[in-house]
């Protein structure tokens, strides 16, 4: 099967997550346990638990635009929807290969550094009561250690 014509199967029966996302902290897991595995110091973990989130998703047949907007960090990534992988760069330089695909109605991104003694990363990102609830589901894993948090989001009107 052409990629194109595999793109458009696939993609046709994925949930549209495009929308803008706000993060309810009451609902979601504390992230300090992944944040401290990931290698952040206490003071970015204590300003990351406090901090609000709302995220922005444009979804496209082939990409999907995520950008967050907090209070801790501001950025924009575009993730591929083809399971291929792309090779970037962290923001302090460490080559890192970032693949993303569906699986059924859950897409999953995850995020493998070159370097083995730093944190690997997979987010899960489903739809649920109707639309109106995204939960991420994130782990992070190094050195043998594995820590997971479900953050969960909500819609804005």
């Amino acid at each position: 099967m052409a990629w194109w014509l595999w793109c458009a199967v696939a993609w046709a029966g994925a949930p549209d997550l495009s929308g803008t996302w706000v993060l309810d902290p009451a609902a979601s897991d504390p992230v300090d346990a992944l944040l401290e595995v990931s290698g952040a110091s206490w003071i970015e973990r204590k300003a990351a638990a406090k901090m609000s989130v709302t995220q922005v998703l444009a979804q496209s047949a082939d990409t999907l635009v995520v950008t967050v907007d907090s209070s801790f960090m501001d950025r924009t990534d575009t993730l591929r929807l083809d399971g291929a992988p792309v090779r970037t760069q962290d923001k302090k330089g460490h080559p890192m290969t970032i693949t993303t695909s569906w699986v059924g109605d859950v897409l999953v991104t995850t995020v493998v550094p070159d370097d083995p003694t730093l944190p690997a990363m997979t987010t899960r990102r489903s739809l649920s009561g109707g639309g109106a609830t995204m939960t991420q589901t994130v782990v992070v894993s190094v050195g043998g250690q594995e820590v997971s948090a479900d953050r969960v989001f909500r819609r804005a009107p």
